[in-house]
């Protein structure tokens, strides 16, 4: 599954806009081990989960992209207990 966020820059750039990704069931926890899924393609970043699920964010450079933008599930051995 492939997803856009077309003009994500007004969605994401925007302080206190309060709109973020959720990743659940992808393994990822944390910003830092989300960042090697992440591509600056021209003016987009592209996060590419696996080889079907992709997210393009259109108008976002990687670099303005932070952990307050995203919401991790929590690893499930922790959701199991």
């Amino acid at each position: 599954m492939s997803d856009v966020v077309a003009d994500a820059a007004q969605t994401f750039l925007i302080s206190g806009s309060g709109d973020v990704i959720e990743l659940h069931d992808y393994g990822i926890s944390s910003f830092a081990q989300l960042q090697p899924f992440m591509t600056q393609i021209g003016a987009d970043t592209l996060i590419a989960l696996d080889d079907q699920n992709h997210i393009l964010l259109q108008h976002v450079t990687l670099s303005a992209l932070n952990s307050g933008d995203f919401i991790f599930s929590e690893p499930a051995a922790l959701r199991s207990m």
